[in-house]
């Protein structure tokens, strides 16, 4: 083949490559203009106190949204991360959590806000230590202990798919938590280990045990508590199937 037909097809494909590569800078530079302005959404529906939770659901999706778009780049994750900091997204997330709006269990819209923030927060906080730490800080620990100790959470966990929803976000952003051995501390300081051994729902334990085995590595008193329970449930679980 000719070398000048050589030239011509490579400075082709180079031109597709570069045409595609402007095109895919335009259409995330879109998509982070609207991260920004899901963030100022946010931030001013919290400040204006008439709003209810149900105006927050959609620009949370937004961010969540971005979420799977970025995920897997290593050069626009961290464009992400850095803007959710600067907006102080952790602390976002914890005010959302704090908010009284009645039983979420009985406002589909209520519970797609609180389902959104608890969404993105756990991816986020699945792949940034710094995130991690913002939530912390923010005071993220207790306003979960408090959720997870609500006795009429309990009693719905097993028939009910939103509470456990929320149990399963809520125990993964543990589990991201305990992954970083400076905050650990946190969650030993408001007796994550208690809830979880104390609780009297199986399913609940069963969600946390995985993160509460991560918390309580070096305390050799909740670490058997812990592996004794999952055994007991596991041999419970295998006799009733037997019986059957």
């Amino acid at each position: 083949m000719p070398r000048s037909i050589v030239d011509k097809r490579l400075q082709s494909t180079v031109q597709e490559y570069e045409d595609e590569c402007k095109m895919n800078i335009v259409k995330y530079q879109q998509h982070f203009k609207e991260f920004d302005r899901a963030l100022e959404d946010i931030e001013n529906i919290l400040i204006n106190s008439n709003y209810a939770l149900l105006y927050l659901a959609q620009p949370l999706g937004c961010i969540k949204h971005i979420y799977n778009l970025v995920q897997s780049s290593p050069h626009l994750l961290p464009i992400a991360i850095s803007k959710l900091m600067d907006k102080n997204y952790a602390s976002l997330c914890v005010a959302i959590f704090k908010l009284q709006n009645g039983d979420p269990r009985q406002y589909s819209e209520t519970w797609q806000s609180i389902t959104c923030a608890l969404h993105g927060l756990c991816c986020y906080t699945t792949v940034s230590p710094t995130l991690c730490s913002a939530a912390v800080e923010a005071g993220i620990i207790p306003v979960f202990v408090s959720t997870l100790s609500q006795t009429s959470y309990l009693e719905d966990l097993n028939t009910n798919s939103s509470i456990m929803f929320l149990f399963q976000m809520v125990s993964r952003i543990f589990h991201n938590i305990a992954q970083i051995e400076t905050l650990k501390y946190h969650l030993e300081k408001h007796n994550c280990c208690e809830v979880c051994v104390n609780s009297s729902n199986d399913s609940f334990f069963i969600l946390l045990f995985s993160g509460a085995l991560d918390f309580a590595q070096g305390d050799c008193s909740y670490e058997q508590q812990i592996i004794a329970r999952y055994e007991s449930i596991n041999y419970s679980s295998n006799n009733k199937r037997w019986d059957e």
